[in-house]
């Protein structure tokens, strides 16, 4: 029986070194925990040009990519999005002029990423029915985009994410 405890403790010991993380060993800080500079806004879009509205847009000259600055204020604030094809198929049902879907969305900042929720309004309950009580429940609000944020300026109050996922697929339909 001491044999085993013995052996036990061994094997116990090798397991708990063998789980320590790895030190550099020029510095030697932990290797595990090496962080990423994070890019400011102003040096990001330097060499992009920009176009201003309600969103203001980038477009990087060397890939087109486009990136998208959202302000604080623009977080948790409800939008109208509605498509419109300007030259298609008819047979399809693009031809020029036509409506495509239209819906509410929102931004929110969750984490390191900016959402971009769809909002569902199809259901309404009396404020004074005891209904009322159960609004909320058993109805969700659909995440359309998750997009890390890829830059912040100094103050944090305005945020760059990559847009090419948000335009280039068909995620706002």
């Amino acid at each position: 029986m001491k044999k085993y405890i013995i052996y036990l403790t061994v094997v116990l010991l090798t397991l708990v070194v063998a789980q320590e993380p790895a030190k550099n060993e020029k510095t030697g800080k932990d290797s595990t925990k090496t962080k990423k500079k994070k890019i400011s806004l102003e040096k990001k879009t330097e060499k992009m040009n920009k176009f201003s509205g309600l969103f203001t847009f980038y477009q990087d000259t060397t890939d087109g990519s486009v990136f998208i600055e959202i302000h604080k204020d623009q977080i948790d604030r409800e939008y109208i999005y509605f498509g419109h094809a300007h030259d298609g198929i008819v047979d399809v049902g693009f031809n020029r002029g036509s409506y495509r879907s239209s819906k509410i969305f929102s931004v929110r900042k969750y984490f390191n990423r900016m959402e971009f929720v769809s909002e569902n309004y199809s259901f309404y309950f009396d404020p004074k029915s005891p209904l009322n009580k159960a609004a909320g429940a058993n109805i969700s609000k659909s995440i359309m985009s998750s997009n890390k944020i890829v830059a912040v300026d100094t103050l944090k109050k305005r945020f760059l994410i990559k847009g090419d996922d948000l335009f280039l697929t068909e995620k706002l339909l």
